[in-house]
């Protein structure tokens, strides 16, 4: 299972940095993957376009916290972007 699971981020990330793949991000793209609960492409998004997140970083943190009260898996990849998303809002001032 982690063997399957492992290739198919390999392929998706693939997909994201080829030439091929014409996409143009916007943080729309991100909230839409997390609403839709696919949060290894989630990871792999905020990866690639993490400095065009900006705006939306309240309701992407809403809907992260929201995600532990379902039971769907994908554990490492929820607290990875919560993590990310909190540590990048709090100000040490």
């Amino acid at each position: 299972m982690v063997f399957a699971i492992k290739k198919k981020l390999k392929l998706m990330s693939h997909m994201i940095n080829s030439s091929d793949f014409n996409m143009t991000f916007t943080e729309e793209n991100l909230v839409d993957v997390i609403e839709n609960e696919i949060y290894d492409m989630a990871v792999l998004l905020f990866r690639e376009y993490f400095l065009l997140v900006k705006d939306q970083k309240d309701k992407i943190t809403t809907l992260l916290v929201q995600s532990f009260q379902k039971a769907n898996g994908l554990i490492e990849s929820k607290c990875f972007l919560l993590r990310r998303f909190i540590t990048s809002s709090m100000r040490y001032d």
